[in-house]
């Protein structure tokens, strides 16, 4: 995998609404609705086309403490979920 890899969330489809919790996003094309936890919030705010994955993993790191390794492959994941979803 690409650390250096853009991510650019969807806007296209989409309603997003934002609480203090969690994001939700609606599908509209798919009529389905996602809750996103703190941890993929984050990492569907920053994916915003100009920041790397190894970018985004190094902001996580800062405010979860994980290391860089292990920040680098939840954004990983996050990503892949969201893909899915």
């Amino acid at each position: 995998m690409d650390s250096a890899h853009r991510p650019l969330a969807r806007t296209q489809g989409v309603v997003v609404q934002e609480t203090p919790d969690e994001i939700l996003v609606y599908d509209t094309e798919a009529a389905r609705a996602h809750s996103l936890n703190e941890t993929a919030a984050a990492v569907w705010t920053a994916s915003d086309g100009t920041k790397s994955v190894a970018e985004i993993a190094a902001a996580l790191s800062a405010v979860g403490g994980a290391n860089a390794a292990q920040a680098e492959g939840i954004v990983w994941l996050a990503l892949e979920q969201l893909q899915e979803n």
